[in-house]
């Protein structure tokens, strides 16, 4: 677990936390919580495996010394979450009140394009024409609306001379 406070002692991370602070000159005076609850907005860890052990104790722990502090979650790409099936709803049960799955969005990308690029290599142009059937009515199917296509439409007409707009538009095909 990597969460910037480990040490090779054992102590409560919730004290590694305030060594770290007081380490690096951050405001922070014995027995008095408040301005350092107003200073951290949210505490983020990094855990070796998908094992709900260590995200666990950290909450606990943390928790110890300061109640209610809010856990940032990283449902890391690099982990095996399919061998250990721990859910969002256990993440959140812990205590971690924010989380992101990392590369989640590029993961989805690469499989998709490589999909299609395998589909497409396998059977032409009918892989493309089953595509855009697929994407008709789905939220991403106009890319020129998702886009904001319109919107910049609109906006050229109320600020560029309308002749200028007519023109533009006039000989145009498609959009």
């Amino acid at each position: 677990m990597n969460a910037g406070i480990v040490t090779e002692k054992p102590m409560s991370m919730g004290r590694k936390l305030r060594n770290l602070m007081q380490e690096h000159k951050f405001l922070y005076t014995p027995g008095i919580t408040t301005p350092l609850h107003a200073m951290i907005v949210v505490v983020w860890a990094e855990f070796p495996t998908a094992d709900i052990e260590y995200p666990k104790r950290f909450a606990v722990e943390i928790h110890r010394e300061f109640p209610g502090l809010p856990l940032y979650f990283n449902y890391s790409s690099n982990l095996k979450w399919h061998e250990s099936r721990l859910t969002f709803d256990d993440i959140a049960a812990l205590g971690y009140q924010l989380m992101h799955v990392s590369l989640a969005g590029m993961r989805a990308t690469m499989v998709a394009v490589w999909d299609y690029a395998a589909d497409l290599k396998a059977r032409g142009a009918q892989a493309e024409i089953d595509f855009e059937e697929r994407l008709i009515g789905h939220p991403m199917g106009a890319f020129h609306q998702f886009a904001g296509f319109p919107k910049i439409k609109e906006l050229e007409a109320k600020y560029l001379p309308a002749e200028e707009v007519k023109k533009k538009y006039e000989q145009s095909v498609g959009l």
